[in-house]
């Protein structure tokens, strides 16, 4: 009897500053700043260090979490990396709802694509309070978009409060 075996090469891409750890806040002086390193910022965003008020101490990946207000978002250029027609790409992040504010609105997990700047973009669901979950953008690019660089967004369009993520992880599947 004889046996194939296919794979696929996968291989994790890194992010910039993903887990947003890279800058240091005196919590005794400031839980947040404004600026994300890596990362543009457009509107109100910036890093957060939360305390138990707003999520329990294992739900958080590190010290620091990304906060994004309503109309704010970033996006970080990933320019070493580059698709080609038929790649899946994957995009995981934590999304989480502080326990100390009421449930986020419209929140949205987003990539776009250089050559044609075609964009796919995942809405966060199935968020618990107090707690971060992992939301999953998954899509495959197309021919048009051949040779691309990937740009990785995370936008919170809500009226009130804001939302937060962890953890960006950024995976490319070859057909």
């Amino acid at each position: 009897s004889t046996s194939t075996s296919t794979s696929t090469s996968e291989v994790d891409y890194e992010v910039a500053n993903s887990d947003f750890e890279a800058t240091v806040l005196n919590v005794s002086v400031a839980r947040f700043t404004r600026t994300v390193e890596s990362w543009s910022v457009s509107g109100r965003a910036g890093v957060y260090v939360p305390d138990s008020a707003a999520y329990a101490a294992a739900q958080v990946s590190g010290v620091n979490v990304l906060f994004v207000q309503p109309n704010g978002a970033v996006s970080q250029a990933l320019a070493e990396l580059v698709v080609t027609t038929g790649q899946e790409v994957v995009i995981n992040v934590l999304a989480g709802w502080r326990s100390d504010f009421s449930q986020p609105g419209t929140a949205t997990v987003r990539a776009t694509l250089s050559v044609d700047n075609s964009e796919f973009s995942q809405t966060v669901s199935g968020l618990v309070q107090g707690q971060f979950v992992r939301q999953e953008l998954r899509f495959t690019v197309p021919s048009t978009a051949n040779g691309s660089t990937l740009t990785v967004g995370l936008e919170y369009a809500g009226s009130t409060g804001q939302i937060n993520f962890d953890s960006v992880n950024v995976n490319v599947r070859n057909p």
